[in-house]
């Protein structure tokens, strides 16, 4: 339609800048008429440009205008001579200076909007015009010719209304010059069936242009019945829920394309759909594995993202289990060198759990020490059970909004309300099947509120580093040295803040593979060795951490 629309707007303009200037004793009929010297110089450059000499009528016009600079006539045409010299520039001072001269003359108004489009300057264009038609002066030959111009620009600048609003008196003709430009503005307006129509009267009513009317009668009956193509369209109008529709029917009449399904598959994934979301990714993944490799829309990274996202919106429960040295957890003395071990399961209700990214998850958990270098109680009497829920309300946003009530399922545990406020971020975190080795990093922060302690702790960790898939022992093992940064705020503790650095290293092994979906599981180890900035004692030393995330 490029082509086409190119076409079209050459069309409007030539028709209009020749109407508008091969009687300049018609457009000028209010001047005093010319005499003396003033009228043989302009008649001197009317010869000569007919003749093609437009040099020496530039000069004889100018010449005849000095003698009197007051007639629009000889104004205008010095306009018209510098346009045909190619000297828009210049011919744009004499259309300002006009202008000036002769304020809201629609004759003026109307030839500097025709050297506005032929500079591009379409906007500037549409001014001039809407300007010229609001004044009294034009005849209904030149009202026509500006308004086929005003659509011209209007077009050119996809304003598909105003294309329509320029040509409303001759809406009804079956003049290609006036339909076509209806037509293609329909189209811009995905209105199918009255771009049709004006198509049909283009091509009723032309001869010259009877080939470029059938070829737009063709394409709005395609478009007419293709449901790919209100599919897109409904995207572009960001309707979901009729493009998924429009979708829907295209793949049962014919199979989609690969980049087809995957659009289909975002749509549903926005709306909720997961099943079907699930669907459509897996059509997208076996569409791309069909064609030959050097034909693939999609590449392994592509490809990756589409099981990874069935990876996320099929899960519905998951267990994480967790050994850590040196880090207390919930331990309200906030002891150092201590290990504890703890298990949390968390179930991901249908419909609510997983909504395009956003993540609503109810969970249990328990925790306890292990061993306690200073001599502190350890096992049973340290058991801390908890219950709760989390929210991630951002799909794209990692916060995560959790509320749990803790509760001593031994002894010595805490009896509590712990609200938390969390926010991560980082690269190179998942598993990169197409890559053999990548940069890492990650920054998490978490603010947690005990209620009934009237204790607040802000945590942090941030890490950067570089992966590697240990291809020689398994490509699903992946090992990461880092440097780490690590610290908390604590309320209740006599220094209340912490801060370490050092290296460390992590091998990951992940596993829970299928066909259709990325890797959902995998178990960490992770070694650091932090210096502490501070002098609290507890944000430095060896760190060990052993996690299994099911």
């Amino acid at each position: 339609m490029t082509i086409l629309l190119t076409g079209l707007r050459f069309h409007l303009w030539a028709a209009a800048m020749l109407l508008a200037t091969t009687s300049f004793s018609a457009l000028a009929a209010d001047d005093v008429p010319l005499e003396g010297a003033a009228y043989g110089l302009a008649d001197q450059a009317y010869r000569e440009l007919a003749a093609g000499h437009t040099g020496t009528a530039h000069a004889a016009a100018a010449e005849a205008l000095q003698l009197r600079p007051d007639s629009r006539q000889l104004g205008l045409l010095l306009l018209d001579i510098l346009v045909r010299k190619n000297d828009l520039d210049a011919a744009r001072q004499q259309a300002d200076a006009l202008l000036a001269r002769f304020p809201n003359d629609p004759q003026v108004l109307a030839q500097r909007g025709y050297l506005a489009q032929r500079q591009q300057r379409h906007q500037a264009a549409m001014d001039d015009f809407y300007a010229a038609l609001s004044q009294t002066g034009l005849d209904a030959e030149q009202q026509r010719n500006v308004r086929l111009a005003w659509a011209g620009s209007a077009l050119a600048t996809k304003q598909h209304r105003v294309v329509l609003d320029a040509l409303v008196p001759y809406a009804g003709e079956r003049d290609a010059t006036v339909q076509l430009p209806r037509a293609y503005a329909y189209i811009g307006l995905n209105d199918r069936e009255q771009a049709h129509a004006a198509a049909q009267l283009a091509d009723a009513g032309s001869d010259s242009r009877h080939a470029e009317a059938l070829q737009l009668l063709e394409q709005t009956r395609v478009v007419v019945l293709s449901d790919l193509d209100l599919a897109y369209a409904s995207l572009r109008d960001k309707n979901d829920h009729a493009a998924l529709e429009m979708f829907r029917r295209a793949f049962a009449a014919k199979p989609g394309t690969a980049a087809q399904y995957s659009d289909a598959a975002y749509t549903a994934k926005r709306l909720g759909d997961n099943d079907g979301a699930i669907a459509l990714f897996g059509l997208a993944l076996d569409a791309n594995a069909q064609l030959p490799p050097d034909e693939r829309p999609f590449g392994a990274q592509h490809e990756f993202g589409y099981r990874r996202e069935i990876q996320e919106m099929s899960r519905k429960f998951g267990v994480i289990a967790s050994t850590s040295y040196q880090n207390s957890g919930f331990n309200p003395q906030n002891n150092i060198n201590i290990l504890q071990g703890g298990m949390e399961a968390y179930w991901q209700p249908e419909g609510i759990g997983y909504q395009n990214g956003r993540i609503f998850q109810v969970f249990a958990r328990g925790y306890e020490t292990l061993y306690d270098k200073s001599g502190g109680a350890t096992g049973s009497v340290t058991a801390q059970g908890s219950i709760g829920a989390r929210y991630k309300p951002v799909g794209d946003i990692n916060v995560v909004l959790t509320a749990e009530k803790l509760f001593p399922a031994g002894n010595l545990a805490s009896n509590d309300l712990l609200m938390r406020v969390g926010y991560s971020t980082g690269a190179g975190i998942d598993i990169q099947p197409f890559d053999r080795d990548w940069a890492n990093w990650q920054f998490y922060t978490e603010g947690a509120y005990f209620v009934n302690a009237g204790r607040y702790i802000q945590s942090m960790e941030s890490s950067y580093g570089h992966s590697w898939r240990m291809d020689a022992l398994d490509g699903r093992l992946v090992v990461t040295p880092h440097v780490v940064l690590a610290g908390d705020f604590d309320s209740r503790a006599t220094v209340r803040t912490a801060l370490g650095t050092g290296p460390g290293v992590s091998l990951r092994y992940w596993f829970r593979e299928g066909r259709y979906s990325a890797p959902a599981s995998w178990f960490e180890l992770t070694s650091q060795y932090r210096f502490e900035f501070t002098n609290t004692q507890r944000a430095r030393g060896l760190t060990l951490r052993a996690t299994l995330w099911y």
